[in-house]
């Protein structure tokens, strides 16, 4: 009787523990997932951000070469 006990407590001991495994393994799935979205909405805020700055860079440097000719 303490045989088959045992024994069933190691199955189960070993189902819990393969479940276990599994689900590490799905959430270094999740997690890389949203670590690649991340990294994309990131390059995308900077490139947003860059064309952002181009365009006040060009505002700034029209005026300026307005306020020059002005001034000759």
């Amino acid at each position: 009787m303490e045989r088959i006990r045992q024994r069933l407590l190691n199955e189960t001991a070993g189902i819990k523990k393969s479940e276990d495994k599994r689900k590490e393994r799905e959430g270094k799935k999740f997690g890389k997932q949203v670590q690649v979205e991340k990294l994309k909405e990131r390059e995308k805020s900077k490139k947003e951000m860059e064309e952002r700055l181009k365009g006040l860079k060009r505002s700034k440097l029209c005026t300026f070469q307005r306020d020059m000719e002005d001034i000759y």
